[in-house]
């Protein structure tokens, strides 16, 4: 079973970088629940549900930011969660304003999908690149 949910986030990971939402989305449950920190100031954070909030979280991710390198380290399968540990570089299109972080996000797939998403990382860096600071 950790090898299937290592496998999927790995697909999910791979449609991600290939620019595929739709691929991606394939992956996502029904009732996924999905967390991306910080505060207002970046568009993209807060609470998704279901394909469709995750669609939305993509778009504005995408509309908002300016992708340079995104990277993940490690792939470790812990059960039903997936721990992916890397790092994430790009650019504020609003600002100009690179940002960098090191990134952890857990995974916890059930039945072949992603049925919750937590991302951990540096939210100032954003923040920083967003507010221009």
């Amino acid at each position: 079973m950790e090898q299937d949910n290592v496998r999927i986030v790995q697909q999910a990971l791979g449609a991600f970088l290939r620019g595929d939402l739709p691929g991606l989305l394939s992956f996502v449950a029904e009732d996924c629940d999905w967390y991306t920190p910080g505060p207002e100031d970046i568009p993209f954070a807060g609470q998704r549900h279901g394909p469709d909030g995750v669609a939305q979280f993509f778009t504005s991710l995408m509309q908002t930011i300016e992708p340079g390198h995104w990277e993940p380290h490690e792939v470790i399968p812990a059960g039903e969660h997936v721990l992916v540990l890397g790092y994430a570089q790009g650019r504020v299109r609003a600002t100009g304003r690179e940002y960098e972080s090191r990134f952890a996000i857990l995974v916890t797939v059930r039945d072949g999908k992603v049925v919750r998403f937590r991302e951990y990382g540096d939210t100032w860096s954003l923040v920083s690149a967003f507010r221009n600071l």
